[in-house]
């Protein structure tokens, strides 16, 4: 699989992983990585599509423009990850999980506070979802 490693610093970005496998971004050891959203986040700062073997590791992610992740059809893990700082809008959520979601893992996050709610599952989801060591708050 491949491994990208992100540098501290705060970055306005729209991540979209499609149709991926085996597939890591982590923040440098001891680095404060945050993303933000951008003109180009069409729904979520994050968006994870059909992938498989997914990993986010030790970010952050805050003031999305909607929502701050979005899980669809996807296995991922997030570890030491944050989610800050969502305003209440027409999403309504932090985290959006929907359709066939293999295994969606969290381990030691913490998400809130948000203006939102923390993590949202679609009627159509399926599979397992587990949270680990979470601090889900003020959502």
């Amino acid at each position: 699989g491949s491994t990208v490693l992100v540098t501290a610093g705060e970055y306005e970005e729209a991540v979209r992983i499609e149709g991926r496998t085996s597939l890591t971004i982590q923040a440098m050891e001891g680095a404060e990585v945050i993303l933000t959203s951008n003109d180009d986040a069409d729904w979520a700062t994050v968006s994870i599509d059909d992938s498989e073997g997914v990993v986010l590791r030790g970010l952050t992610i805050r003031q999305p423009a909607m929502a701050a992740i979005s899980v669809w059809n996807s296995s991922v893990i997030f570890e030491n990850c944050a989610v800050r700082e969502v305003s209440e809008h027409e999403s309504d959520m932090a985290i959006f999980i929907q359709q066939h979601c293999e295994e969606v893992r969290f381990r030691n996050c913490d998400i809130g506070p948000n203006d939102s709610g923390g993590i949202s599952l679609g009627s159509t989801t399926t599979g397992q979802i587990h949270i680990e060591g979470c601090r889900i708050h003020g959502n």
